[in-house]
């Protein structure tokens, strides 16, 4: 069973040996490595990662959940080896000394608020631990929270557009393709970029203790991929609509809401925090995060 890659035998206490499957292991001896994503197009760069990554030798599973608050749970229980999360529940889980590194960001932008009302008054409906709690809360600030009644969370985005098509007075702050999907359906779609400007959303954060080779791999095709996107659109929206399930055309052309990119811009990351409030955001502990990717790049991994 080893010699065929089903299971993985390393070393443990002393003379003795542990085994496991090879998703389990770490993937320098189990040639395994597990994703954890929301389905979003700002992680359409997956596509061409995943192509890289088998080239290197690497089975890669993609493990599609529904919040974000499950990926980062996933994540701390080891559930993954490295997963997309919001630069801002990173930064606070590294706060809380939780074993985790940055290899990079992913994209600008890409969330809209949805809704009917246009006098922008009643209940604010966002994903927990997450860019759009953030946003939310400098949507509220912008607007001096008059009219709000209070920040709903979804588990969903699904939920939360038939939450918001059924209380035609409240919004909710979506990520693509959902605010486009949301917008198909007949409701009003306002970019917060609009609103805010431009912001840093997500990640790839990788799990602690893996070896410093696979990470310094798994960082560099995430670079590549970024870089190559724009000339691949077309193939990468074509993996990327059987991973996440959505339409191939739904995704290339919601992509177009993203600047991707694999560089933190400090000026962005400074401008949400005067604009937002809560525990999710301190100057600090975000431009830690950026300081974390440089020590990988330092350590040669």
């Amino acid at each position: 069973m080893e010699r065929r890659g089903l299971i993985v035998r390393m070393r443990g206490h002393g003379r003795s040996l542990v085994i496991m499957l090879p998703k389990y292991a770490d993937p320098s001896v189990g040639r395994t490595i597990v994703l954890g994503i929301v389905p979003s197009v700002e992680y359409l760069p997956l596509s061409l990662v995943l192509k890289k990554l088998e080239d290197q030798g690497y089975r890669v599973e993609v493990s599609v959940r529904r919040s974000v608050a499950e990926i980062a749970v996933g994540l701390i229980r080891g559930e993954f080896h490295a997963a997309y999360l919001p630069i801002y529940s990173y930064a606070i889980l590294r706060s809380l000394g939780i074993d985790i590194r940055s290899l990079g960001p992913v994209a600008l932008g890409g969330a809209s608020i949805i809704g009917s009302n246009r006098s922008g008054e009643g209940d604010v409906y966002s994903s927990m631990f997450s860019t759009m709690e953030v946003l939310a809360i400098a949507y509220l600030r912008s607007h001096g929270f008059r009219g709000f009644y209070s920040i709903r969370y979804y588990r969903d985005p699904e939920e939360a557009i038939e939450s918001v098509s059924m209380n035609r007075s409240s919004v909710a702050m979506l990520w693509e393709p959902f605010s486009h999907i949301a917008e198909m359906r007949g409701l009003r779609r306002t970019p917060v970029s609009d609103i805010v400007g431009l912001y840093h959303c997500c990640i790839l954060a990788a799990r602690g203790g893996i070896d410093a080779a696979v990470l310094s791999t798994i960082k560099r095709v995430h670079m590549e991929s970024i870089e190559e996107l724009g000339r691949k659109i077309e193939l990468a929206s074509e993996i990327f609509s059987r991973i996440i399930g959505i339409d191939r055309d739904i995704i290339k052309k919601t992509s177009k809401e993203y600047i991707y990119t694999h560089q933190i811009d400090r000026s962005l990351i400074r401008n949400i925090t005067r604009t937002s409030t809560g525990f999710l955001i301190n100057t600090e502990i975000l431009e830690k995060a950026v300081d974390d990717e440089r020590e990988i790049e330092t350590r040669q991994l």
